[in-house]
């Protein structure tokens, strides 16, 4: 018996072109200038667009060596800092500017005869865009540098406002065109926030000495336009609305379960006491995808590190702890199992023992079985979780067996060592770390992972490991 092959072929290939000149000075060691302009041009860009210019510069002062900053007798160091600049992105595949035809019979490339047969033909794929440009990114920064105490206490702070306009997505086009999408320029983004490095040296003695850095950041990111014509952008579980993050969850306000004494409100919908309730936003009667609304909000706007050394003689211990707050988690795990939809038939999940049953639990917001079974969305805020967490990434214990005992043949250190030993969250899936979307096979190549942070569809978690380990120098 023989088996039928595939032969097929392709090529693709881009390359850019850069000249970059950079200018630095410095008077009396306090004033600082950095400036930098480079040129890129790429060949996935036509004519005036292949070409574009990319300009910085930075400004630093170190205060602490002016005489009435030292004669405070406050900073070991002191350095204010501003920047600003432009950068590019050509990150789209190598032929966005040129038409593509669809010969594939998986993506239609298929024509019907007169008598109805189907026979291989040539579609129109993907329209090129002669107009596609460089995505800009334009970052302003300002900060400070400070030291205390000789040293033992330092202190960084930034804040940036970064603006991303152009953006390189995928527009989708009306069916009739015969195509999916094209490649446009559309729109902007913005990420802003501080950032702040605290490190120390609290104890310092002969024999014992404990070392530690802090670091937190905020981040606010939102999308500010979506070119002229547009106001929205469904993408699957998330949506694009300017003035919201570019990871707002999309789908149905989540109101609980309808009470005993909402039994005319439910039959309004044609439901039940014990059936899910959904908030109509517009108010016809029924509930649709006319009714989807911002159900959370997968970027994490706190984050925090802290890593702390102690030494004792020659034993050392390291803990590095990590942490995420305000920042949402779409359960889609948790979903499919309490539901019993696709490929779970079954409920996996304890929690359906506290479900509505009429005359016995009629306070509970878990919805009953229910003959109304499309009343029971996944797409929704009951699934939408706080996803905080304060995580023990990292810890090690090592201890250098002196040289002395060794003759000075070798230096000898004995560690061990666990990774993600410990984790502190109130979120119901296994690691509020992780991502995963797969849902209904559909992937959003055109922003990436920009817009599926905080999504958990049968997520791999970060595993828990353990090292135990021997260095030698010789």
């Amino acid at each position: 018996m023989s088996a039928s092959s595939t032969v097929g072929s392709g090529y693709s290939g881009w390359s850019i072109l850069s000249t970059l000149g950079r200018f630095n000075y410095s008077f009396k060691d306090r004033y600082l200038v950095s400036a930098t302009v480079r040129r890129d041009g790429s060949s996935k860009f036509q004519g005036k667009n292949k070409y574009s210019v990319f300009p910085s510069v930075a400004l630093g002062w170190k205060a602490s060596e002016e005489p009435f900053i030292k004669n405070l007798n406050v900073f070991s160091n002191l350095k204010l800092r501003a920047s600003w600049g432009l950068t590019g992105n050509q990150g789209i595949g190598s032929y966005g500017t040129l038409s593509s035809y669809v010969t594939n019979l998986d993506d239609a490339g298929a024509v019907f005869n007169g008598g109805g047969a189907i026979q291989p033909g040539i579609l129109l794929g993907n329209p090129g865009n002669t107009d596609l440009k460089w995505e800009t990114t334009e970052q302003i920064n300002a900060g400070a540098d400070m030291e205390f105490f000789g040293g033992r206490l330092s202190l960084t702070a930034d804040y940036f406002v970064k603006n991303t306009r152009d953006l390189l997505m995928l527009r989708t086009l009306p069916g009739y065109i015969g195509s999916y999408s094209i490649q446009s320029n559309i729109g902007q983004i913005q990420n802003k926030g501080w950032e702040f490095a605290i490190s120390a040296t609290p104890v310092r003695q002969e024999n014992f000495t404990w070392n530690t850095t802090i670091n937190l950041a905020t981040l606010t990111n939102k999308v500010v336009s979506l070119g002229s014509d547009r106001d929205t952008i469904p993408l699957g579980e998330n949506v694009l609305i300017p003035g919201n993050s570019m990871n707002s969850f999309w789908g149905y306000k989540f109101m609980g379960t309808y009470k005993a004494n909402e039994a005319d409100q439910a039959a309004l919908f044609g439901l039940k006491p014990g059936d899910a309730k959904y908030q109509d936003v517009d108010g016809n009667g029924v509930i649709n995808q006319k009714d989807y609304q911002i159900m959370g909000n997968g970027t994490p706007r706190f984050s925090v590190g802290w890593n702390n050394t102690f030494s004792y003689k020659n034993l050392s211990l390291n803990a590095f702890f990590q942490g995420m707050m305000r920042f949402d988690k779409l359960n889609y795990t948790y979903a499919n199992g309490m539901l019993g939809s696709t490929d779970a038939k079954e409920i996996i999940f304890e929690d359906i023992k506290n479900r509505y049953i009429p005359g016995v639990n009629e306070t509970s917001d878990i919805p009953a079985f229910s003959s109304a079974a499309s009343n029971q969305f996944i797409q929704t805020s009951r699934f939408v979780e706080r996803g905080d967490f304060l995580r023990l990434k990292n810890v090690s214990l090592s201890y250098s067996i002196p040289k002395s005992f060794l003759k000075n043949i070798a230096a000898v250190r004995l560690f061990v060592s666990a990774t993600n030993l410990l984790t502190i969250t109130k979120y119901k899936g296994i690691d509020p770390e992780s991502n995963s979307n797969n849902v209904s096979g559909l992937t959003w190549d055109n922003f990436g992972t920009d817009v599926q942070q905080g999504i958990d569809f049968g997520s791999y978690p970060n595993s828990k490991t353990y090292t135990a380990g021997l260095n030698l120098t010789f």
